[in-house]
């Protein structure tokens, strides 16, 4: 469990060093080469954005071996600090001093992730966790679903709710790939079935490359800080949803789900109020 929570933490800094440089790159990329899927032709070619893919590669496979060692209901909501780290990340790029109520900001969502890791599952997922041809089916293609609806609204609307959409959809792209990821791993472990895992792996690289896609987009139609935080609790929200799929246990008694709320929303409040930093002015390359 101590490793899981150490690589799901990891995993996090990783996360936030490749949002500063992708988001420098993804501003900077003239309005003509970011139509469509283009925007990722355009910034695979700049240094900073590979380095930022490679940084994330890094935070996958950290992610992976957390997801190995721990239940998806204590992982992903790790992935919340990732907002966190991002403050002092931002700070240091650009030169700029951290201040009290952005520490305090961050301690506010410390203190939310305690009171969910003090409820969430301590062993990992159960062995219906390895799921089922048709369960990989389902939710690969309920997803697609999802984030092609919330694509095609962010396309119709103003530049600030383009940005929400867009970051909800990737959010929630990311979430439930890491769903599917776990579903990949517990078969590959137990030598399940071979067509759980074309499928999972297969929804697993769809989802990431879109989720990757929605993200850029995001960063050059809202506010970078606003977009990662949408995306940071997206994330673990449509993972949590999916988790149920895999047989995880969840959290029972009415005091448990009270514990969960309070959390919940005391981890909102804090990537708001931390989403307010400076350190992510939108707009300015970082």
């Amino acid at each position: 469990m101590v490793l899981a929570i150490g690589a799901a933490l990891a995993g996090a800094v990783c996360c936030a060093v490749a949002a500063a440089l992708q988001h420098r790159e993804a501003v900077s990329i003239r309005a003509a080469e970011a139509v469509g899927w283009r925007l990722l032709s355009a910034l695979s070619r700049r240094p900073y954005w590979l380095a930022g893919v490679a940084t994330l590669l890094v935070a996958t496979g950290l992610h992976s071996l957390a997801l190995l060692n721990g239940p998806l209901s204590l992982v992903q909501p790790l992935g919340v600090t990732t907002v966190v780290f991002a403050v002092p990340v931002a700070a240091m790029v650009r030169r700029y001093r951290v201040r009290v109520w952005e520490l305090l900001a961050a301690a506010t969502v410390v203190t939310g992730l305690c009171g969910l890791l003090a409820i969430v599952p301590s062993q990992p997922a159960s062995a219906g966790g390895a799921g089922s041809p048709p369960t990989a089916w389902m939710l690969a293609t309920a997803t697609v679903l999802v984030v092609g609806v919330l694509t095609a609204l962010a396309s119709r609307r103003r530049v600030l709710l383009q940005g929400l959409l867009l970051a909800t959809g990737a959010g929630i792209a990311m979430g439930v790939a890491a769903v599917l990821l776990q579903m990949v791993l517990l078969n590959a472990q137990r030598g399940g079935l071979l067509e759980v895992l074309s499928i999972a792996s297969g929804a697993v690289v769809l989802l990431a490359v879109a989720g990757v896609w929605l993200n850029q987009r995001a960063y050059r139609a809202g506010n970078v800080a606003v977009v990662l935080a949408v995306v940071t609790v997206s994330d673990p929200a449509a993972s949590t949803i999916t988790a149920i799929v895999l047989g995880e246990r969840l959290p029972t008694g009415v005091l448990s789900w009270l514990l969960l709320a309070i959390s919940a929303a005391t981890i909102v409040g804090g990537i708001t109020w931390l989403a307010r930093s400076p350190a992510h002015a939108a707009g300015v390359p970082v």
